[in-house]
């Protein structure tokens, strides 16, 4: 870190806790304070966070609430080192943990991997009203969870009836009808749920359209006349207290008129009805020990995702119709048990995964123009024991094995093929009550996706031009993790304190980017790309986050800060690396049922990547909400306005995405809910 970044962290850090502090207000960490209280699955395995050796943030389906959020990334992006960028469309919206992007993150819902890639569009649509939480494992998670989990993984969990429903209910429903003024949208949501015996459901139903997207200063994002709408279904058996048997169905469907590039701004000149429907069905049989804990998770899925465009023949050039469908069917298993041999207390973890994606392409009905259709295939299988040593000392080591095979439905070139061991080692040590401290060694990889492999086109009025690269090579990044966390009462009786923070550093083998291999002249947008995708043969990536948090009486709040760096170790040239980032969140309860809360980030310049296409200024933005719910009624008001300065800024984000598109701005919200 520089001198300059550490002493201007250092005082805005300093300065932020005195007055916070000083308020009387509460600093805390993207976590709850009560760390012992928290248990965490996203190492496959449930774990409280206070013992956890790895940096994980949790999301509750109560922070979605408090956030009023119309979006899983807006609550997100709020966590040090998780970033979106993209623009503010909802297909523009990706996702970046630790610098790491599309297939470098492992990203999954109730068990089911979600593997699409399909290029500029989002590859995850999900409906924020249905989720129970959210978990954010950040570093290498190969060893758990196979190949592509070099940056991190994303896991959700949807709601059930037993998330909702008090002790001895048999029956509830929700309403909810939301507005926004910045793109003048509108949300109807809807919830029902109950159980009988050993059996439950739930049964939830979103549905919503907006128009053009008011953008900071006052300028419109045009078009964008969009809907979407959202189903989710479960069925629960609870066969036996320790035996769960659970099928659930999760549907997203949206369309937008909008540019087919969905990161674009209106100067793109291809407008055309894009649509996105995501689909899955789970089937999960879940087991519990005699204390209730989780350690049984089997999952059986099938996954699609489709993208597309519908042909526009009233503009010039004739714009066709485009698909893009990835397919997926897998299986997800892991369990758990613990023993002891002589003084060593053992858990161990026994799991294994596969999955078979199966992407298609097609313009007009016939094969599509850029990316074959294809197939990829994985089976791989992990061990991992967390061994208690003593009480303040502990290890865990951890080994995965994965084979993976990519081929062309065409057999227009040779199936590749590879497979690799992913070893990890994490010791924690707990010096006194409250604290504790870990060191890590992790290895992770990712295999080249079909379209990076041999996606091609040269076509002259196209947004950019491509170029197959069937030699890439699959990306390793072997990665030291450092981090330590504090939990107890705060000097002068302040509260409950906590602090946190987590250093990483990885080198990466053959990390995957997209470069400019040339130009060509396009009659419209003038002189664009071509790209491919390539090896960077030696890249480094480090960076840390802090954290800190303080607990009192109605006041509560979060800080968070973030940095990372990531660099071409042979040339030194600063490759994407999204920008050093403060969060922070106030609350006040004025009374139990009137809420008050405050959030701010701000992003410092990125004006060190050697793209200078990417690079972009400061921002800062804040955010007000308040919420009115009277103990006892069943009604709920919230009201906030997001942007609350209408601060002019377009995200950082990759050279593939169309610059400079500017967020969303000033924006008020209301919400009403009715709970039966």
């Amino acid at each position: 870190m520089s001198d300059r970044v550490f002493t201007w962290s250092s005082r805005l850090l300093a300065g932020a806790a005195v007055a916070a502090f000083s308020a009387g207000a509460a600093l805390a960490a993207d976590a709850p304070v009560d760390l012992e209280g928290v248990i965490v699955t996203a190492v496959r395995a449930p774990t409280p966070l206070a013992d956890l050796p790895a940096p994980v943030s949790v999301i509750t389906a109560g922070d979605i609430a408090d956030r009023q959020a119309v979006s899983y990334p807006e609550v997100l992006e709020r966590l040090p080192g998780v970033d979106f960028f993209g623009g503010p469309r909802v297909q523009g919206e990706m996702p970046s943990i630790r610098g790491a992007t599309g297939r470098q993150i492992v990203a999954v819902i109730d068990g089911a991997r979600q593997n699409a890639s399909p290029g500029l569009s989002s590859p995850l649509f999900l409906e924020p009203f249905f989720l129970s939480r959210a978990e954010v494992l950040k570093g290498v998670s190969s060893a758990v969870y196979g190949g592509g989990g070099i940056g991190g993984a994303l896991t959700f969990t949807t709601l059930d009836a037993g998330n909702l429903l008090s002790e001895g209910d048999q029956l509830g429903a929700d309403l909810r009808a939301e507005s926004q003024s910045a793109n003048e949208g509108r949300r109807l949501l809807a919830r029902a749920y109950g159980r009988q015996g050993a059996f439950d459901g739930f049964l939830g139903l979103t549905t919503g359209d907006w128009g053009p997207i008011r953008q900071g200063g006052g300028t419109t994002l045009r078009p964008g006349d969009g809907q979407a709408v959202s189903l989710l279904a479960k069925a629960g058996w609870q066969a036996t207290d320790h035996l769960r048997a659970e099928l659930s169905h999760l549907y997203y469907d949206m369309e937008d008129f909008q540019p087919n590039n969905p990161q674009a701004d209106a100067s793109f000149p291809y407008f055309q009805n894009n649509w996105a429907t995501q689909r899955q069905t789970v089937l999960n049989l879940s087991g519990a020990d005699s204390d209730g804990q989780k350690t049984l998770d089997l999952s059986v899925y099938v996954t699609r995702l489709e993208t597309g465009a519908d042909p526009n023949l009233k503009v010039t050039p004739v714009l066709t119709s485009t698909l893009t469908l990835t397919d997926t069917l897998g299986f997800s298993g892991a369990d758990s048990w613990r023993f002891s041999t002589g003084p060593l207390g053992h858990r161990v973890t026994v799991g294994a995964d596969g999955y078979r994606d199966e992407i298609e392409s097609r313009t007009d009905g016939l094969p599509g123009t850029v990316s074959p259709d294809g197939k990829q295939t994985s089976l791989g299988g992990f061990l991992r024991d967390e061994i208690t040593l003593t009480p303040w000392l502990s290890l865990t080591p951890a080994v995965r094995y994965d084979r993976f095979e990519t081929e062309l439905k065409s057999g227009a070139s040779p199936t590749t093929s590879d497979d690799r061991m992913s070893p990890s080692l994490a010791v924690t040590v707990k010096p006194i009550s409250g604290a504790m401290v870990y060191l890590s060694r992790g290895s992770g990889f990712r295999a080249p996706a079909v379209n990076e492999l041999y996606q091609s086109l040269s076509t002259p009025t196209a947004f950019a031009n491509f170029r197959p690269n069937p030699a890439l090579k699959p990306e390793i990044s072997e990665e030291w993790d450092a981090g330590a966390r504090w939990s107890g009462d705060a000097p002068l009786s302040l509260g409950r304190l906590t602090l946190q923070g987590d250093y990483y550093k990885a080198d990466v083998e053959n990390l995957i980017t997209v470069v400019v291999v040339g130009f060509y002249t396009n009659p419209v947008l003038g002189r664009r790309p071509i790209q491919q995708y390539q090896n960077v043969s030696k890249a480094e990536r480090e960076g840390f986050e802090l954290q800190a948090g303080l607990s009192q009486g109605a006041f509560s709040g979060q800080l968070a800060y973030s940095q990372i760096r990531v660099r071409d170790k042979l040339t030194g040239a600063n490759l994407f690396a999204p920008p050093d980032k403060w969060t922070l969140s106030l609350a006040y309860a004025f009374s139990p049922s009137v809420d008050l809360r405050w959030s701010s980030m701000w992003v410092e310049a990125q004006d060190y990547d050697s793209t200078l296409l990417r690079r972009r200024p400061a921002y800062e933005t804040h955010d007000l909400f308040v919420t009115w719910a009277p103990q006892g009624r069943t009604w709920r008001l919230d009201a906030g306005v997001t942007n609350l300065f209408d601060k002019r800024y377009a995200a950082y984000k990759q050279s593939t995405a169309y610059p400079n598109v500017y967020e969303q701005g000033r924006n008020f919200r209301l919400g009403v809910s009715r709970h039966f």
